[in-house]
């Protein structure tokens, strides 16, 4: 399991920047469009929204409705934690 750098990130002109003061360059995007950088900017809040839906989809179990109704959305938000070595 990789470790990122804490969220949550900030768009700085072509930069990402994180930590109490924007004070942590995460990435610079001198090639990035201003809509990458903000996907970017907000992953570490994509991540942590997709690690509670999971959490919560095990806790009401493959055989409750919110469970048979959303398995696909569950599978495709551990494929994507997966990618993100989460």
């Amino acid at each position: 399991m990789s470790t990122h750098t804490p969220g949550p990130w900030y768009v700085d002109g072509l930069a990402i920047q994180a930590g109490p003061h924007n004070n942590i360059e995460v990435v610079n995007l001198a090639r990035a469009s201003q809509a990458d950088a903000c996907l970017i900017a907000a992953a570490p809040e994509l991540a942590e929204a997709l690690q509670l839906f999971v959490s919560q989809w095990n806790v009401c179990g493959p055989n409750s409705d919110f469970g048979r109704h959303f398995q696909n959305v569950r599978d495709a938000a551990i494929a994507a934690l997966a990618k993100a070595g989460l």
